[in-house]
């Protein structure tokens, strides 16, 4: 079986549309209507009821849905299987959120190293939204980021919390903050809504960054005042030209390991992620 059939019902079960789905696959609709009736022709089922309501699974389409990610799974294990070095005994795909993407990464990897001999390992930077993607598609084995997406095929494990801490090249006190020069912390969505609940006078700035690396930046080039990773934050106090925002409440930002949920209890997921939740 082609595996585009089944890459294109799976994308077709979440968008329910056989526009967004051409969009997304980067291919024409009658591509996708195409596949679909291939795809309906091999098993001898109709999957899809198309109306004025939009696009919904057949009771055999629900049914087949399952066992299509089961499919798709195998299909990428098997690709990754025959690309994997002779030399390895097993191959690991780990994704970051990019916050947590600096110094702290060569710990990881020498804990893990240390722990997994004999493993290649795939290091990436993303955001949460693609991990949760790739985990499902199977072509990441384990995602360190901040926004869950709920999904019955995945599984997140709360590993550690970030404090961050409010510093400025020019106020020591939230009331003297300067709004056109303030960069609005948008590292997450619950982040983004913390920051608007704890501080609504500074949510409307003009400037927003959805890392804090890019906000480091910005402090460094610019000046300015934003929200840091307190080891950032310190880093910043000491080498001087900054101080620490006294006032400022410290935002939290919680840390979540996920896997597919095939992988939960897997030794080599389970000791990875204690190795990573260490060096948080």
């Amino acid at each position: 079986m082609q595996i585009e059939l089944i890459e294109t019902f799976l994308d077709l079960c979440e968008t329910r549309s056989f526009t967004s789905t051409a969009e997304r696959l980067e291919v024409t609709q009658s591509t996708v209507s195409a596949r679909v009736a291939a795809l309906e022709a091999k098993l001898g089922q109709r999957l899809f009821r198309r109306g004025r309501a939009g696009t919904a699974l057949t009771e055999e389409g629900l049914r087949f849905e399952p066992h299509a990610r089961v499919l798709r799974l195998a299909w990428v294990d098997a690709q990754r299987a025959v690309a994997m070095p002779a030399q390895a005994n097993l191959a690991m795909r780990l994704g970051f959120q990019p916050d947590l993407v600096g110094e702290r990464i060569g710990a990881w990897i020498a804990i893990i190293k240390s722990t997994l001999a004999d493993t290649a390992l795939y290091l990436e930077a993303s955001f949460s939204a693609h991990m949760s993607a790739e985990l499902l598609s199977g072509a990441l084995d384990l995602g360190i980021l901040f926004t869950p997406t709920p999904h019955p095929d995945l599984y997140y494990e709360t590993l550690a919390e970030i404090r961050y801490q409010m510093v400025s090249s020019d106020a020591a006190r939230v009331s003297k903050v300067d709004l056109d020069s303030y960069i609005v912390p948008d590292y997450s969505p619950a982040f983004l809504r913390s920051h608007a609940e704890r501080l609504p006078d500074l949510a409307h700035a003009l400037v927003t960054a959805g890392q804090s690396n890019l906000a480091l930046s910005m402090q460094r080039r610019l000046g300015g005042t934003a929200y840091q990773p307190e080891a950032t934050a310190a880093m910043l106090v000491a080498e001087g030209g900054f101080l620490a925002v006294e006032d400022a409440p410290i935002l939290h930002q919680p840390v979540y390991g996920a896997v597919h949920i095939r992988n939960r209890h897997r030794a080599v997921h389970r000791r990875t992620m204690r190795a990573i939740a260490a060096g948080l």
